[in-house]
This record gives C-alpha cells, sequence and structure tokens, in this order.
C-alpha cells in the first residue's frame, strides 16, 4: 500500500511542475533582471507575511530553512502543493489597466527517514516575467513610429534537502537547489510609413546552475508552556550556465548563439520565533540578497541588495472544542522589502498585508490553508507606474499515516 501511494505522489511532483510554467505576471517592472522575485514560502507561512526562517513544525514543508525538515512525526508523510490567484492594477498618470492572473505555486513533500531525520523535495517558481507595454514616438522630420516591448518565462527552482536533529534541540540542514528557466525578451520598432524599415528583436536566455544552502534552527524551551526557536540560513553566491540566442527580423531574419555571465546572490536570513502554549506563534525574519556584487548579463553594477523584514502571528483558540471556529487557525503578518530592481533615481520597495485561516478537514490530518495579500510596489518616483497587487492563495496539506501497517 505505501509502495503504491509513494509511487503516485513522485509521479505527481514529476507531472506538476510543467504546470508551474503556465503561472505569470503582469508587471512591467518584471522586464529587469530576472523578472519579479517569488519567495519559497509554502503552506501557513504564506498567511503569516512570508515568515518562515524561525518556523519549526512537523507538519509542515519549509524550503526556506533547510533544518525544519527534522522537525517530524516519523508516522506520516506530507504532501503539499498551492496556487494562486491575483489581481493587479497599474496606473501611470491618468491611466489604468487591471490584470487578472494565477496558477499553480509548488509542488513538495517531505519523508520521515528516522525519528531524527528527514528528507525533503519539491519545487516552486523563483521569478517570473511577463510584461508589454509600447509608446508612439516622432522621428526629427515628423515620421511617427511606435516602440513595442514585452517578455515572459522565469526560473523555477527544484529543492531536494535533507536535515539531522541533534540533542533534541538543534536542527542543521541542508538544500540543494536547481534552478532553470527561459526568459524571452523582445523590442520592435514599427513604422506606418513603408519607407521606413522595421525591425524586430527577440532574445532568448536559457539558464540554468545549482546551489547549497544551508540552515540552523535551535529551539529552547522556556517554562512549562513557552519556547524560543532561533534560525538562520546561508547560501554562496553562484554562476548560472546559460545560452542565449538573438532574433532580429528586419529586411531579412538573422540568428546569433552567445554567451553572458549571470549569477545568483549571496544571500543570508535570519529569524525567530515564539511559540506560547502550542497555541499562539509570533515570528520575525530578516534576509539580505548581495545582488549588487553579482554579475548580470556581464555587467555587475545593474542590480541593488534586496533586504526584506517580515513579520507574522497565528493563533488557535483551543486544542479540544466542539466549535468548528475554535478548531481555525487564524493568520495575519506583513513585509517590507527593498527590491533587487534599481535605475539611477533609485530601487523599487514593496510592502504588503497578509491574512489567513488553516481550515482543519474533519476526521483527517489534512488541512486547508487560504490566505490573502494585498501589496503594493513602490517607485522611488511617483511618476512612475504604480502598481497594486491582490493574491488568493490555496494550500493544501495531505498527511496521512501512510507507515501504518493494517491487519486483517
Amino acid at each position: 500500500m505505501f509502495e503504491n501511494r509513494y509511487l503516485k505522489a513522485v509521479l505527481i511532483l514529476l507531472i506538476l511542475p510543467l504546470l508551474l510554467t503556465a503561472q505569470n505576471t503582469n508587471s512591467p517592472y518584471s522586464r529587469y533582471g530576472f523578472g519579479v522575485q517569488e519567495y519559497s514560502t509554502l503552506g501557513k507561512t504564506r498567511g503569516m507575511g512570508g515568515v518562515s526562517v524561525g518556523i519549526r513544525e512537523k507538519n509542515m514543508i519549509n524550503p526556506s530553512n533547510p533544518a525544519s525538515y527534522s522537525a517530524l512525526d516519523t508516522m506520516t508523510m506530507l504532501f503539499d502543493f498551492g496556487m494562486t490567484g491575483s489581481l493587479s492594477t497599474f496606473r501611470e498618470a491618468s491611466v489604468g489597466q487591471t490584470n487578472p492572473n494565477g496558477g499553480l505555486d509548488y509542488v513538495a513533500m517531505k519523508i520521515p527517514l528516522k525519528s531524527w531525520w528527514g528528507l525533503a523535495v519539491g519545487i516552486n517558481q523563483f521569478s517570473k516575467v511577463g510584461y508589454s507595454y509600447s509608446f508612439e514616438n516622432t522621428l526629427s522630420n515628423d515620421e511617427e513610429y511606435v516602440e513595442s516591448y514585452y517578455g515572459t518565462g522565469g526560473l523555477t527552482s527544484l529543492f531536494i534537502g535533507t536535515s539531522v536533529a541533534l540533542w533534541k534541540n538543534l536542527g542543521l540542514g541542508v538544500n540543494y537547489k536547481y534552478y532553470s528557466g527561459m526568459i524571452t525578451q523582445t523590442s520592435a520598432t514599427s513604422f506606418t510609413d513603408a519607407d521606413y524599415l522595421s525591425q524586430t528583436v527577440t532574445e532568448y536566455w536559457y539558464l540554468n546552475g545549482s546551489s547549497f544552502d544551508v540552515g540552523l534552527q535551535y529551539q529552547q524551551p522556556i517554562g512549562k508552556r513557552n519556547k524560543l526557536i532561533l534560525g538562520a540560513t546561508f547560501s554562496e553566491k553562484m554562476p548560472l550556465n546559460n545560452t542565449l540566442y538573438t532574433v532580429s527580423i528586419a529586411s531579412d531574419t538573422i540568428t546569433t548563439t552567445s554567451e553572458s555571465v549571470f549569477e545568483m546572490p549571496r544571500t543570508i536570513g535570519l529569524g525567530a520565533s515564539w511559540i506560547y502554549d502550542d497555541r499562539l506563534t509570533l515570528a520575525l525574519d530578516y534576509q539580505q540578497q548581495n545582488w549588487a556584487d553579482v554579475n548580470f548579463h556581464g555587467v555587475t553594477d545593474s542590480l541593488s541588495n534586496n533586504r526584506r523584514i517580515s513579520f507574522g502571528a497565528e493563533y488557535l483558540p483551543s486544542f479540544i472544542t466542539n466549535s468548528y471556529y475554535k478548531a481555525v487557525k487564524y493568520r495575519f503578518g506583513g513585509y517590507y522589502s527593498d527590491s533587487y530592481i534599481s535605475n539611477d533615481l533609485g530601487n523599487l520597495k514593496t510592502v504588503g498585508l497578509t491574512f489567513g485561516v488553516g481550515l482543519p478537514l474533519r476526521k483527517q490530518r489534512s488541512a486547508l490553508n487560504l490566505s490573502f495579500e494585498v501589496g503594493k510596489v513602490l517607485p522611488p518616483q511617483s511618476s512612475m507606474v504604480q502598481e497594486t497587487y491582490y493574491k488568493l492563495s490555496l494550500d493544501i496539506t495531505f498527511n496521512e499515516a501512510w507507515f501504518f501497517k493494517r491487519k486483517l
């Protein structure tokens, strides 16, 4: 019985990544860098502002800190996937636009190997590219033309990680991550007058590379009901393999192949959570990515360091109750981030609030997690495009007793 379920889970894990490419973004700011960056928060933490470095729980998968994999139930295997529907509004001067989007975000599972040793594997999105805009311009001789820009794609991250628990209070873990994806960038100039030559240039970036994340978590009981968890993560700067194809269409079609230098940044994360009576959790995270030090398309000064502060809370009214509403977990959080996307005027900033609930399924250990997020991109100048987004996420965690032997 276990072998059949395990095989099905692995097959789903391999097939569902194909659906990840269906999700995109509509942000004009995704034209820069690798696109709009996603954060690898799963399940309940999406309703808690994305806090994760100091979160250690046996009934969830937390790839943001691989040390968390050693918090587990040896009799169950976790299978988790999440999806998001979003609505983004854009405004520049008196012009506005609204775009819906959505799709699958991630799929992951966690497997207990020993009471002190856990393994996790999954795939999620690292960045998304999706934009399309144009504007009219005029030459010195009053000839009008249209410049258009559009792009698609992004990077996904496949991770496999393991963690061991030492002396019950200390967890050490490591993730191996493999990044891959294709980003397409197109610029076009078109004239209404046939005497002028229109041109379209499309770049196809095929990128892939691997990295290691290391993490630790220390858990300190305080009295009978309180518990403090401290966490830290680190990953080193690493290069990306790449092949670039440029297709130029004018009077003729010319295709060229080249390579450039792309790197992923050194990343440091610190987090802490305080738990009271296993019913109230308060958490705080800080993460820094040193994008200013990396090569991007052979240039080292085109991106900016990214710093993100997030906080979150979860409250469970009661463990034992006849009221379903008292068995629901209520969540709240927020975040502030300096984006790695920058220009001569400064870099973008993002601020957001999250709300969520954890809905237990009757007579089961599995759960539904619903979260709502509202955020705003803050450009360095008010004359730039103003972006506000709304996201509704659904995460399903299957927590089944797959390791029991059935008796006749």
